[in-house]
C-alpha cells in the first residue's frame, strides 16, 4: 500500500498529514510482517561552557556562559562536526546549557534539538553527605527522581536503526548518569570530575548492555582552556588590565562593598570575600569565609540599620594578580552612637575579571583623649 502524498500548507494540517502518513507507515509494516529490531544508541554527554557567577542572572535559570565557555563551545563543536551526523540534541533549560548548544549549532546544521527540563543542574545524594550539607535531603531525593526519569525514559536501546544522541547538561547530571550505566553506587557520583564543554560517551547496545567509552573527554581544548574540572586553574580570556585600569577597578570594589556592607547585604559580602579567605578581627580573633558568611544571613533585620561605612586614605599596591589594599575605616555610628575608626588592610587576588579579598586585617585606632 503506497502512502499517500500530502501538501502541508498550514502548521495544523502538516501535523495532521504527517500523523497520517505515520499511520499507513506502520500498516505497510503490520501487513509486510517487518518488526522494528533493537538497534544501538550512544549518547554524548555534554557539559557546558564556562561561566561567571552573576548575582542579577534568573534564579531559575542561572547565568549564561562567559567569553572562555563560547570558546570552549565553538571547539567542542568543531570535534563534534567530525564524528558523523547526531539524531537529537537535547538542552538543559539552564541558561548556560541553552549558550553552549547555540554555540554548537552552526558546526552540526540540521540537528533536531529539544529542551529537556530534566536535565536541569541539581544535587543528588552523594557518599559524602557532609560535602552537600547545604542541599536538603528532600531536595537531594528530587533530583535522584528526576535523574532516573532521564535514565529510564533515554539510556535504552533505539528501535530500527543505530541513534547518535547529544545531551547537554551539568556535572552532577553527568556524572550521576555514569554511574547508572556502570551499574555502581550512584551515591559515587561525587568522587569524578568532568570539565566545562567535556565528552562523557556512553552506549547504550541493542541487547541492553552498557558500555562507557568516555568520561569528561577534553581533549579538543587546548590546556589553558580548561576549566570546572579538579584541579583545574582559573583561567580567562581577559585582556590583562594595566595598573591605572586595576586600581580603579579596586577602589570601585571597595566602594561598593563598603556601601553593601552598611545594609548587610549578603550577596555583597559572598562577592568581595574569597573561598579561601583569612580574617583577623579587630579583637583578635580569626576566620574563614563560612563563618563570617553565617554571621552576615544570620543578622536579624533590626541590626541592618547598624554604622555607615566609608573609606580614607586608600592606598593600593600592584604585584601582577595579588594587590594589597590599605585604609582607614570609619564606621559613622547609628543616632547618637560615636564613630570608630580601624586601620584595615586587605590581600586582594584577580579572580578572572574581579578582584576578591583572601587575607584580611582590621585594628582599631584607639579613640583620642578628650
Amino acid at each position: 500500500m503506497a502512502s499517500p502524498i500530502h501538501v502541508c500548507r498550514a502548521a495544523l494540517l502538516c501535523a495532521a498529514a504527517l500523523a497520517t502518513t505515520d499511520v499507513f507507515a506502520q500498516a505497510e509494516q503490520r501487513e509486510s510482517g517487518y518488526v522494528p529490531q533493537p538497534a544501538a544508541r550512544t549518547i554524548y554527554l555534554i557539559r557546558h561552557g564556562h561561566y561567571d557567577a552573576d548575582p542579577q542572572a534568573d534564579p531559575e535559570l542561572g547565568p549564561g556562559i562567559s567569553a572562555l565557555g563560547v570558546a570552549q563551545a565553538r571547539l567542542l563543536g568543531a570535534r563534534l562536526a567530525q564524528v558523523r551526523d547526531f539524531d537529537q540534541l537535547h538542552v538543559s533549560p539552564m541558561q548556560r546549557a541553552q549558550d553552549t548548544a547555540a554555540s554548537l549549532l552552526p558546526s552540526l546544521p540540521g540537528t533536531a534539538t529539544q529542551t529537556l527540563a530534566d536535565l536541569r543542574e541539581c544535587t543528588p545524594t552523594p557518599r559524602r553527605r557532609g560535602a552537600v550539607s547545604d542541599v536538603e535531603p528532600a531536595e537531594q531525593a528530587r533530583c535522584q527522581a528526576q535523574l532516573e526519569r532521564v535514565f529510564s525514559a533515554h539510556f535504552k536501546p533505539a528501535v530500527g536503526s543505530e541513534r547518535r544522541e547529544l545531551m547537554v547538561c551539568h556535572g552532577n547530571v553527568i556524572r550521576y548518569l555514569i554511574t547508572r550505566a556502570l551499574g555502581v553506587d550512584s551515591e559515587a557520583w561525587l568522587e569524578m570530575s568532568v570539565g566545562h564543554s567535556s565528552i562523557s560517551q556512553i552506549r547504550i547496545e541493542a541487547d541492553g548492555g552498557y558500555k562507557v567509552i568516555a568520561v569528561g573527554d577534553v581533549g579538543h581544548l587546548p590546556a589553558n582552556l580548561h576549566s570546572g574540572a579538579s584541579g583545574d586553574p582559573d583561567t580567562d580570556l581577559l585582556v590583562t588590565q594595566g595598573p591605572r585600569a586595576s586600581r580603579e577597578q579596586l577602589a570601585q570594589t571597595l566602594e561598593l562593598f563598603l556601601r553593601g556592607a552598611s545594609n548587610n547585604d549578603a550577596q555583597i559580602h559572598d562577592d568581595f570575600w574569597h573561598p579561601d579567605l583569612v580574617y583577623t578581627s579587630s579583637s583578635g580573633t580569626r576566620f574563614g569565609k563560612a563563618e563570617l558568611m553565617r554571621s552576615v544571613r544570620s543578622a536579624e533585620p533590626s541590626q541592618q540599620s547598624g554604622p555607615s561605612y566609608s573609606a580614607e586614605a586608600v592606598d593600593i599596591r600592584l604585584y601582577g594578580d595579588v594587590a594589597v589594599l590599605a585604609f582607614t575605616l570609619v564606621a559613622a555610628g547609628a543616632g547618637d552612637a560615636p564613630e570608630q575608626r580601624y586601620f584595615n588592610t586587605g590581600t586582594f587576588k584577580r579572580v578572572r575579571n574581579s578582584w576578591q579579598a583572601v587575607a584580611w586585617q582590621a585594628t582599631k585606632i584607639p579613640s583620642a583623649e578628650p
